[in-house]
């Protein structure tokens, strides 16, 4: 059945979600008339392109309506013929990406060979239900931006909340945070000319980042987007990238920032960074590149300049960062086994003290010594207030190259192909490790490259005045390639430790020792998601309504290994031995040792399919609504050998569970080590899948534009729409790497270093813990709506106001479902895995699509587009986004039982967000004196300027006195509140952010302090750029620029320390970025 329906909608054309039409056009809309008001039907309507030539020809129908699709972003001219009647011409209209604007046109009586001509102001009013908003090409490249990433301006329109620091990284390794009108951050459609730019791992890392110098445009669709958009259920990011016209345009530029003129870190120490004067570590920025576009024009092709056209551009980036953490190492003392001056340590072997408080050298681990001797730095930085401490320098070279080329063809005036290659490759060096960061220099550095391509061709047809089609094809294709290349190396330094499973990366263990720098590896690690995705789009127009179907087909593949398994081993020293760590570790007890027999390698293939329907109904010329519905198809993943695995509760079986002796060890042959467990290809009710595939989505959209005035000054718009998320296929990744029939991972209590198999046997096997998703696994949901009204109250200067919700069900969430009752292991001698629901297993982290969320807001903006050499824009939302989760795989409950206690703010969500952009041309003095006008002329200022709120937070408390752990990912117990944990403003301080006194331990019941209950310091910054335009000829121009980042150089606060029980409980030790000075000049043409 799923067959035949598949078949017959692909046989009706149905175009696509991701690439529709209106995802890389605008269209325009109106009505002609005579000067009675009666109207003119068969009127020929003509659009083209100033800068190409492309144009497109339309009749008025019976009621003198009109509509004109597939128009590519750019400048054009209307021309309105019909005998009887004077030509009418109307020039300079501005066309961006989605824009639907109504231009209705009034003939005048007279010959159709004179001309009524009108230059026109940019239509600002939008008669489309959708909220979205526009950052212009202009904006991208002349508003200060840090790292000059396009990302950041997302910003400018309401609806979005960030939690990006102050430079927003790029490259494959960067994770985007940004939350859309209630929106998850995974929940984002981000698209460059309307192809897939996101890995469906996390939805959180982009392929590519365009150079702002390439990028025409891009637009935010916040809220109830029409039915051509799918695949994600929060907002859609399209970046449109230039093509070439009929002139040649292009530039070069060079910017550049050093340590020099860069502000001091808030909470830099006084003393000097080791081995310089200087308080601040070395930095040499470098970001060039050049553009160039316009017709191709060999060998006598084209010379009307209206048949192909070109665009290339090019950009790197030289970046030599150092930064300088602090960590504690032991003392040269320490390291011989002298502890004198610290608590006293006993000698596990008599119970007593160690004499002289010193471990004889003989007793010191053979092992312990050599890591010690040769991975352990000296400490350093003692003069900040501790013996121990050591900050090193650390080196983060960075190098990023991108090319981008797109070329455009019009065959004939209907029929339209281009095609679009973008390829980036970055590079850098990590000194702590690939997601590790470890402060022990070069031990676990990795080397890693994340190249990255994003390739698309269309193709657009007009079937006669009518109809249009479209066809297109989409490749995308990132990897992370990542390899070890410190010290680490166990034959290199001599370790002699004997592994449970051999052969593995030759790799130190993992070292972690509690209150001192640790060692951990990340590597060597592959990922990628390769994508081909096909459209096939279909518009036609008929009287009042505007039909669009269209279907989306992709085959996606995303492979991954796990790099951080322990199959090297992991130690871990605490000081129970002792009574100090560092002297448990000098002797080789550790607390626990964990291996794994293999890092598992797996490979995901899934398929999407979409449809959509959708009518644009003009019931009058002030009034149209829209109706659409989408289908969507998303299939789960399978593994190319198998190794997908996941927990049923309703499968599980106590009388076939196994036993647990006295210390929760399992007893051999007692019962069914995977107990309730399914596998793909094995027992799985779903065949290669561990889950049911989601293809009965039905989401219906709704909305309306009406210009209450006939005018095209304003509209009351708005609309209400169902949208699903296609779940993070990572979470399946995650999975598989723990699943304990491609993977035995063995752990070991009280473990030696030199031999930490010793008296290792069948009987001393933990229950395994488990990654796991529910059932049924449905597809995250959001419904949004919106009401809102939108006025142009000046020439150019267009305002509006709304409110806009969203609320989501069925989202993503981490739950421990075999969590113990409080305090109940201590009828079993504490050990907690004897008193779990489901004996057998240890923790079991279930993903759960039981997640909820509720957003309101007030969203207001107001933009002066560019005239008279000034453009000013202003966002400002007030929302509330009410859940029980704010993330995919992290931000567990400390009770699983009580879901409900976790109802509180989300933790991405600002309360108040106000963004505000210029860009302002100084007076040119054009009649000046030349030397006054050289020194005083051509000056100009742009700038963002932010306030908004803190984010959320919640504070915890140290340790499992409840006997319930180990918690999920982003879990603990919190405290009790016993009092307001919010000070008055006047009274936070860095030392001393929130009340601390407020909350108190909770040791027999689940606390009850909140989730989310205080909230971190808000943002109040402003970046300002000051430029100095040089006319060298009519058609050159060269710009110096200064740009200063947090111009003010203004202490943004980070988030405080929020552990109680831990020192600094309250206490704020970080910011945000001082103020950062860059340098640039271009020269453009």
């Amino acid at each position: 059945m799923r067959r035949k329906l598949f078949a017959i909608l692909t046989m009706l054309g149905l175009s696509t979600l991701i690439v529709g039409a209106q995802e890389l056009t605008a269209t325009i809309v109106g009505r002609v008339s005579d000067p009675t008001g009666a109207v003119v039907p068969g009127a020929e309507v003509v659009v083209k392109n100033m800068d190409t030539g492309f144009a497109r020809s339309v009749r008025t129908d019976e009621e003198g309506n009109y509509v004109v699709t597939y128009l590519p972003v750019g400048r054009y001219q209307l021309t309105v013929e019909a005998p009887g009647f004077k030509r009418f011409v109307r020039e300079n209209i501005i066309l961006s990406v989605n824009d639907r604007v109504a231009l209705n046109v009034t003939l005048q009586l007279g010959e159709i060979q004179e001309t009524v001509t009108v230059t026109a102001e940019e239509v600002l009013v939008q008669q489309s239900p959708t909220i979205s908003g526009l950052v212009s090409g202009r904006q991208m490249t002349e508003l200060p931006l840090n790292n000059r990433n396009f990302v950041q301006l997302t910003y400018l329109v309401p609806g979005v909340s960030s939690a990006l620091p102050s430079q927003v990284g790029f490259g494959g390794l960067s994770v985007i945070s940004i939350s859309v009108s209630g929106s998850r951050t995974s929940g984002i459609n981000w698209l460059i000319d309307g192809g897939r730019n996101v890995d469906t791992g996390s939805n959180l890392t982009l392929f590519n980042y365009p150079s702002v110098d390439a990028v025409a445009e891009f637009r935010i669709l916040t809220n109830v987007y029409s039915a051509e958009f799918g695949r994600n259920a929060g907002g859609v990011v399209n970046i449109i990238t230039k093509s070439g016209t009929r002139e040649f345009h292009g530039g070069a530029y060079h910017f550049l920032r050093n340590d020099v003129i860069t502000a001091r870190e808030p909470f830099r120490f006084t003393p000097p960074i080791v081995g310089r004067t200087s308080l601040k570590p070395p930095l040499r920025y470098n970001n060039f590149g050049w553009n160039i576009g316009g017709p191709v024009t060999l060998f006598g092709y084209n010379r009307q300049r209206e048949k192909t056209f070109f665009f290339f551009s090019q950009e790197f980036r030289r970046i030599r960062e150092f930064t300088t953490p602090r960590t504690t190492v032991p003392t040269a003392a320490m390291r011989r086994g002298d502890f004198s001056g610290f608590p006293a340590i006993r000698d596990p072997q008599t119970g007593q003290p160690f004499p002289g408080n010193s471990i004889p050298p003989d007793r010191i681990d053979p092992n312990a010594r050599i890591i010690v001797e040769r991975l352990f730095p000296l400490p350093n930085a003692a003069a900040e207030g501790d013996p121990r401490f050591y900050r090193p320098t650390l080196p983060q070279p960075v190098n990023f190259r991108q090319e981008l080329w797109r070329v455009d063809h019009i065959f004939t005036p209907n029929f339209r192909v281009w095609a679009r290659y973008i390829r980036d490759i970055f590079s850098r060096v990590e000194p702590g490790g690939l997601f590790n960061n470890i402060l022990l220099p070069d031990v676990a550095t990795t080397a890693t490259d994340t190249p990255a391509v994003n390739f698309k061709v269309a193709a657009t047809h007009v079937l006669g005045t009518r109809a249009v089609s479209e066809f297109a094809y989409d490749f995308s294709r990132n990897q992370i390639i990542s390899d070890i290349i410190g010290r680490g190396k166990r034959s290199a330094l001599g370790l002699r430790i004997p592994e449970i499973f051999p052969g593995n990366r030759d790799l130190v263990p993992n070292i972690s020792i509690s209150g001192f720098a640790g060692i951990s590896f990340f590597g060597p690690y592959r990922n990628g998601n390769p994508s081909h995705a096909f459209t096939y789009n279909f518009t036609y127009t008929t009287g009042k309504h505007t039909f669009k179907t269209g279907a989306f087909i992709a085959t996606e593949r995303k492979f991954e290994n796990s790099g951080g398994n322990p199959v090297d081993g992991s130690f871990t020293f605490d000081g129970r031995f002792t009574g100090n760590a560092f002297a448990d570790f000098l002797l080789g007890l550790a607390s626990s040792y964990t291996e794994d027999q293999v890092d598992v390698n797996l490979d995901l293939r899934y398929n999407t399919y979409e449809f959509y329907a959708q009518d644009s109904w003009k019931v009058r010329p002030n009034l149209t609504l829209d109706f659409g519905v989408r289908f969507s198809m998303f299939g789960n993943p399978v593994e190319k050998n198998n190794l997908l695995q996941t927990f049923r509760p309703d499968l599980y079986r106590p009388e076939r569970a196994v036993q647990l002796d006295a210390r929760g060890f399992i007893i051999p042959g007692s019962g069914d080590r995977f107990n309730g467990m399914i596998f793909s290809g094995e027992n799985s009710p779903f065949g290669r899948r561990v889950q049911e595939n989601n293809f009965d989505l039905i989401g219906p959209r709704f909305g309306f534009a009406w210009d209450p005035s006939g005018r095209g000054k304003s509209v009351l718009r708005g609309g209400y729409g169902i949208y699903y998320d296609r779940s993070l296929t990572g979470i399946v990744l995650q999975n598989g790497f723990v699943n304990p029939k491609a993977n035995t991972r063995v752990t070991i209590d009280n473990a030696l270093l030199s031999n930490p198999a010793a008296g290792v046997t069948r009987e001393t096997i933990l229950p395994i813990s488990l990654l796991t998703t529910g059932f049924p696994f449905r597809a995250p949901t959001m419904q949004q709506w919106n009401l809102s009204y939108q006025r142009e109250i000046f020439p150019q200067t267009l305002f509006e106001i709304g409110y806009v919700g969203s609320g989501g069900n069925n989202l993503l969430r981490l739950i421990n479902i075999n969590q113990p009752r409080p305090l109940a292991a201590n009828q079993a001698g504490g050990v907690i895995n004897r008193v779990r629901p489901y004996l057998g297993y240890a923790l079991i982290q279930e993903r759960q699509t039981t997640g909820i969320s509720r957003y309101h807001s007030l969203q207001m903006s107001i933009q002066k587009r560019m005239s008279r050499g000034f453009s000013i824009g202003g966002v400002y939302t007030w929302g509330k986004n009410m859940t029980t989760a704010s993330t995919d795989r992290s931000d567990a409950p400390q009770d699983s039982l009580n879901i409900r206690a976790e109802r509180a703010p989300s933790s991405f969500q600002r309360q108040h967000v106000l963004t505000i952009n210029y860009i302002w041309e100084l007076p040119t003095l054009r009649e000046a004196h030349p030397a006054v006008r050289a020194v005083f002329g051509g000056w100009q200022l742009s700038g963002i300027t932010t306030f908004w709120s803190g984010l959320p937070f919640t504070v915890f408390q140290s340790g499992d006195t409840l006997l319930v752990g180990p918690f999920p990912a982003g879990g603990s117990t919190r405290p009790d509140l016993i009092a307001n944990p919010r000070l008055p403003k006047g009274q936070r301080t860095a030392a001393r952010w929130f009340n601390p006194d407020a909350f108190r331990r909770a040791t027999t019941t689940f606390g009850t302090a909140g989730r989310n209950i205080i909230r971190a310091a808000g943002v109040n910054n402003w970046d300002i750029s000051l430029m100095k335009n040089f006319a060298l000829t009519e058609q050159v121009r060269l710009q110096f620029r200064a740009e200063f980042f947090n111009a003010f150089n203004h202490t943004q606060l980070g988030a405080p320390s929020a552990t109680l029980g831990v020192a600094g409980f309250g206490s704020i030790s970080s910011a945000r970025d001082p103020r950062i000075i860059q340098f640039g000049l271009k020269l453009s043409f």
